[in-house]
């Protein structure tokens, strides 16, 4: 089952896709949990030091799950949500 957390992160990409009007609906939400335990537990950041030097870089070469990072970095507080 999914938690309330996970829920709001998908609740966020269905809204991107419904304001933008297009999206891959799929592969952002089957995302959402990978980011998430990368964001949560491994990655190394400080969203309000953006250019720190020993933050860790995440390159998504899934260019069709972006929704999903863009929700992830929103949470995260890289940037306010539109």
């Amino acid at each position: 089952m999914l938690d309330k957390r996970s829920k709001f992160l998908r609740r966020m990409v269905l809204e991107m896709v419904e304001v933008g009007g297009r999206g891959h609906i799929g592969s952002a939400l089957s995302l959402v949990e990978i980011l998430r335990v990368l964001y949560d537990s491994f990655l190394q950041y400080h969203p309000e030091k953006p250019d720190w030097s020993n933050r860790d870089r995440f390159i998504l070469s899934k260019g069709h799950g972006c929704l999903a990072l863009y929700a992830i970095l929103a949470d995260k507080g890289f940037f306010e949500r539109a």
